[in-house]
């Protein structure tokens, strides 16, 4: 079996979407009506939305019919890229949709299994559940390397696309990177370790490991890798274009970069707690959930999180795998939790048995 993060926590109940940045009321107003939102992702000229319901809304430019959402009800992750969007459905496999250029949404046939997406400028990738990475598209016309996934890559249980280099999270721990280095952004640093969170930006890559430390690395402009001091708890990652995006533990967020080299990335005022965010080349968004008390992260809980009421868990599995939730104060002693059997879709529920650890970790197992 491989150990895979299925999905990341979010709120129980959910909830609606607030956006900012710099551009028109077209990109930057998510539509009516939007109090269901799990999940968010943010490309260059628009956004995605996942529902409870398994089904997705976009907004923004509609190039090439990018804001065109297949109507389909069955959708578990989401992926925005430069012109092109990634679905992954609850059978394991990917819809693709938007620009075709360079084949980025000509998904290859026979692609199943599939536990994570993430789209880049040009290109797309998915992880299977044997935990190999498959990649289609192309790198655009300034890469300097072929495009492709390195040999013999395997044991991945997260996957993350910028421009031109895409990063790989492994079951030990530890981060590969490959294509283009015009800015270091493959250059992983020595020593790094202990990572349970990746995202990666345009030429930048980052980092979350183990004990809450936040590592990046690329491109250096517009202060990418001045990390803001005093930062703590944090539980959620995002990488926009130039910009980098933390969720905390108590809920609030934290952002620093520029909008596509231009203006200076912000956090509103009063924005309150959010429990889900994403970045992208021009905006910033959150998801202000409908409830927050039970909100925790599945794959990773900063050891100085108070738990009172558990943590609220939301995975799923493929209609042929069951999967086996399982909890470890020290990534070394793991306990099943929770099993679900194969039937795949989306559930939720909460770890009751958590309540008063200081700490806590989960993973998920493919049977």
């Amino acid at each position: 079996m491989l150990a895979l993060l299925l999905a990341v926590g979010t709120a129980c109940g959910q909830g609606a979407v607030v956006e900012w940045g710099v551009g028109t009321p077209a990109t930057l107003v998510p539509p009516p009506g939007l109090t269901n939102v799990i999940a968010v992702s943010a490309g260059e000229i628009h956004t995605l939305a996942l529902n409870g319901d398994g089904t997705a809304v976009a907004w923004g430019v509609n190039y090439d019919g990018l804001t065109n959402v297949p109507p389909v009800a069955d959708l578990v992750a989401i992926s925005a890229g430069g012109s092109h969007n990634l679905a992954l459905r609850s059978n394991g496999t990917v819809l693709a949709w938007g620009e075709p250029l360079y084949g980025a949404t000509a998904v290859p046939d026979g692609l199943d299994d599939v536990m994570a997406i993430s789209a880049g400028a040009c290109h797309s990738l998915a992880l299977r559940s044997n935990g190999t990475v498959v990649a289609w598209g192309r790198y655009g016309g300034t890469a300097t390397v072929p495009f492709g996934v390195p040999a013999g890559l395997t044991n991945v249980t997260a996957i993350a696309a910028g421009i031109s280099h895409d990063v790989a999270l492994l079951a030990d721990g530890h981060v590969v990177v490959w294509g283009d280095n015009w800015f270091g952004q493959t250059n992983v640093p020595a020593g790094l370790s202990n990572v349970v969170a990746i995202a990666a930006g345009d030429n930048h890559s980052l980092a979350l490991t183990r004990d809450g430390t936040l590592v990046t690395w690329g491109d250096w402009c517009c202060g990418l890798t001045n990390i803001p001091p005093n930062l703590t708890n944090i539980v959620a990652i995002a990488a926009g274009g130039e910009q980098n995006v933390v969720l905390q533990g108590d809920g609030t967020m934290v952002a620093w970069g520029q909008y596509n080299y231009q203006f200076d990335v912000f956090v509103p005022q009063g924005l309150g707690r959010v429990s889900a965010v994403a970045a992208g080349e021009w905006t910033t968004v959150a998801v202000i959930p409908n409830q927050f008390s039970t909100w925790q992260p599945l794959d990773y809980v900063p050891p100085t999180t108070s738990v009172t009421n558990g943590f609220c868990l939301r995975v799923w599995s493929l209609a042929n795998h069951g999967v086996v939730v399982e909890a470890s104060s020290n990534l070394v002693d793991w306990q099943p939790i929770f099993t679900n059997p194969p039937g795949g879709g989306l559930k939720t529920f909460i770890d009751t048995a958590a309540q008063g650890w200081s700490s806590r970790f989960y993973r998920a197992l493919v049977q």
